[in-house]
């Protein structure tokens, strides 16, 4: 079942960093693909476990954008993932 848990949190960090991705974006909205997305796994979760994730933007440029999102238990962080975003500029 472990594997499920990796699975889960990785789904859950490239779901919430590209809904992040939307919600960072100027009234204009920038299209940006993902180059690059890392998960470290720090600690674990039991079934029924709350996890909350929270996002820091580090910085979005004209060509790539760079943000950070943790999975916090009980506050308790349990897995980090850091991505960068190619900003496609048309």
């Amino acid at each position: 079942m472990p594997e499920t848990w990796f699975m889960a949190v990785y789904l859950a960090a490239l779901q919430t960093l590209r809904w992040y991705n939307a919600a960072f974006q100027s009234k204009d909205p920038v299209p940006m693909v993902t180059a690059s997305l890392n998960i470290d796994y720090a600690g674990s979760v039991k079934l029924g476990d709350w996890i909350e994730i929270s996002v820091d933007v580090q910085k979005v440029g004209r060509n790539m954008a760079f943000a950070n999102c943790y999975f916090f238990v009980d506050s308790k962080r349990i897995a980090r993932a850091s991505a960068v975003f190619n900003v496609i500029n048309a």
